[in-house]
């Protein structure tokens, strides 16, 4: 099904890899790490199936083909720019969480990015195109996230659910800039509140997501999430005394609970959300994209449930793991 999205990602990545020749020569291989991680470098993962995770989000503008009926040309520029966009976004998200060491590098090539960012935005509208306007809202709303994300993150008790959507919504500017962009070039601008809406809905379903896939990390971290604030809270009030050979407290406690069933569940209940914002909208590709999301979070409770009755009642694991709840 979306086997067609290979093709578009092959071409993002010849018009990157023009980009990254350019750059300075010592930031050249760190920006293909960078663009390895959202699936433009040569070293992308196969898109058979289309995968969850970072590596399709550049490509967002072609799952709106179907309300924006616009020159194939012209949007393939503009999937390029959400590709830096979401590039530059996701180097700034990383060097404000330390998962990379804060070089001259690191910030160079964030500045690079955001550059071309710009530069092949003004290419497709100019610099007295009613898109500005909203591109500066977006970015706005990016910002203030990422400042709240450096002040707050860090202390459970400062979590509020709240915040987290507001922060999940902003922090991803480009996609909606990519949307905005499209409705300009149509003239559709009227359609660009609503699907604005759909996204955050599909933003907060998505980030959620990825909290539950990265809860490891994340609690290693000190990162606060819905996962991680659990986890806190079950530790709490919990007065767990568990012997393990090979496993941590948290690992026995997270896999003895709900919790990562339960943020899958929330996250399908966002996608749902942002199901019912698209509808009276021709976006067909769109929601086959939420569709298929759904359904990864479905396949995915059914393994960690499978995994969770190996891990209880297998009779390897019973050996390796004792719990006892004072």
């Amino acid at each position: 099904m979306w086997s067609w999205l290979a093709t578009e990602q092959q071409l993002t990545h010849k018009r990157f890899t023009r980009f990254v020749d350019r750059l300075e020569p010592t930031l050249k291989d760190l920006a293909l790490d960078t663009g390895t991680y959202l699936g433009v470098a040569e070293n992308r993962k196969k898109m058979d199936n289309l995968p969850v995770g970072v590596s399709f989000i550049g490509l967002l503008p072609l799952f709106f083909l179907d309300a924006f009926p616009v020159n194939r040309k012209l949007v393939r520029k503009l999937t390029y720019c959400t590709t830096l966009g979401t590039l530059y976004a996701l180097s700034v998200d990383k060097l404000i969480d330390s998962q990379v060491e804060s070089t001259p590098r690191h910030i160079f090539l964030a500045t690079s990015l955001f550059g071309e960012f710009q530069r092949s935005l003004m290419g497709i509208f100019g610099e007295r195109s009613r898109f500005w306007v909203l591109h500066d809202r977006y970015f706005r709303e990016h910002h203030s996230a990422e400042l709240y994300h450096i002040y707050e993150r860090t202390d459970p008790r400062n979590f509020s659910f709240l915040q987290y959507q507001q922060i999940a919504k902003a922090k991803s500017a480009p996609l909606k800039i990519a949307l905005a962009g499209l409705a300009f070039i149509a003239n559709r601008p009227a359609l660009i509140k609503r699907l604005s809406t759909s996204i955050d809905d599909f933003l907060v379903g998505f980030q959620l997501y990825d909290d539950a896939m990265d809860w490891r990390e994340d609690y290693l971290q000190n990162r606060s999430t819905p996962v991680t604030v659990r986890i806190a809270s079950m530790m709490e009030k919990q007065e767990l005394h568990i012997k393990t050979t090979g496993s941590n407290i948290y690992e026995v406690l997270v896999h003895s609970s709900d919790i990562l069933e339960t943020t899958l569940d929330e996250s399908s209940r966002w996608f749902k959300k942002a199901l019912k914002n698209s509808e009276g909208v021709d976006c067909g590709t769109w929601r086959k994209l939420l569709y298929h999301l759904m359904e990864t979070n479905r396949k995915t409770t059914e393994e960690l449930v499978s995994a969770k009755v190996m891990l209880l009642f297998g009779e390897n694991n019973l050996s390796k793991a004792s719990c006892e709840i004072a």
